[in-house]
């Protein structure tokens, strides 16, 4: 289902883009990104990711950050999202939970500011972008 709807934005957020010829892994752990399109001018590359982030506050009980292999494993997309080859591309990471969401906009926003997180969620998406002031969120429908 993420994969679909991770389509489904982009269809949405590049008109000119075809279904089709978003090129998505059928896999999900295939080598590579999960997402590729070069269709000039568009250039996209996306990573997704379904975990729930299950690390807990040394007093808390409800998961606020991602544990030890979850992290590494966001950290490895992440960078590959930021490799200099992708230069000319938008670069998004696609998440399905809202607690994912947050904690990539908290911990690694900063990092990676050419990466556009966004949180799919019931046919709505939210988006964040480095031009946009941390307050300033985008909201659509498929």
């Amino acid at each position: 289902m993420g994969m679909l709807a991770s389509k489904a934005f982009l269809e949405r957020e590049h008109p000119e883009l075809q279904w089709e010829e978003i090129d998505s892994a059928d896999e999900a752990n295939r080598p590579g990104v999960d997402i590729f399109v070069v269709k000039p001018p568009i250039r996209i590359v996306a990573e997704l990711k379904t975990t729930e982030p299950c690390g807990r506050t040394p007093s808390g009980t409800t998961p606020t950050k991602f544990g030890g292999n979850q992290k590494k494993e966001i950290e490895k997309d992440l960078g590959k999202l930021a490799n200099p080859q992708y230069d000319k591309f938008a670069r998004y990471r696609f998440v399905t939970s809202g607690v994912a969401y947050h904690c990539l906009l908290r911990d690694y926003r900063a990092a990676f500011p050419r990466i556009c997180f966004v949180l799919l969620s019931d046919g709505s998406y939210k988006a964040f972008r480095r031009s946009q002031c941390p307050r300033c969120v985008s909201y659509g429908r498929f």
